[in-house]
């Protein structure tokens, strides 16, 4: 069982890194922009930092659990055709997934790529009466990720897409290179494993 596990967890490592090379792939914006009410441009000007919010405050919580959703979703669909375990694990994992805001403590700040966004002027910018704070994009992330001359990597930025249709292509695009190398052995593995 725990060659099982092990391999499991080489196959999961290899599903997270590709999604991070991914991310790593979109480059920051040269300048990007903070959507804030009168009171937080008075707070930043005071302080002068951008405070970050639970992602659980946020007025759009989904932000969170959109991505996570279709990968729950994914999974599950993979799991009626795959192995017992594959059964199980699904089942678990989407009982951990909804009880995330239990278990996770995330906080962000957020920028936009776009200084003129309707969505944004109205979501965070006091339905356009805000302001849309433009910061070097660049040194906007190497202030958050690094710190003390070396990366923290508790730190990270990346673009959220609201796109479903390049999610899925993402996710499937995933899942085609997590099957090319183990669905074989995972099905061998567990299934001695759990003889």
């Amino acid at each position: 069982m725990l060659t099982a596990i092990e391999a499991c967890d080489a196959r999961c490592e290899a599903i997270v890194d590709d999604l991070g090379n991914h991310a790593d792939t979109l480059r920051t914006p040269p300048i990007a922009y903070h959507y804030t009410d009168g009171a937080g441009l008075l707070g930043i000007l005071e302080s002068g930092a951008i405070r970050m919010t639970d992602i659980f405050g946020l007025n759009d919580p989904t932000e969170l659990r959109h991505g996570v959703a279709h990968a729950c979703d994914i999974l599950a669909s993979e799991a009626k055709t795959g192995h017992p375990a594959a059964k199980l694990f699904a089942r678990k994992f989407n009982a951990v997934i909804e009880g995330v805001e239990a278990l996770a403590h995330f906080f962000v700040a957020c920028v936009s790529h776009n200084g003129d966004d309707l969505g944004q002027w109205r979501a965070y910018g006091d339905n356009g009466r805000g302001f849309a704070l433009g910061f070097d994009g660049p040194s906007l992330e190497e202030k958050f990720v690094v710190r003390s001359a070396e990366r923290n990597p508790n730190h990270s930025t990346f673009s959220i897409r609201y796109d479903d249709q390049s999610l899925r292509k993402r996710f499937s695009a995933t899942r085609k290179m997590q099957r090319a190398t183990s669905r074989r052995h995972f099905s061998k593995t567990i299934g001695r494993s759990l003889c």
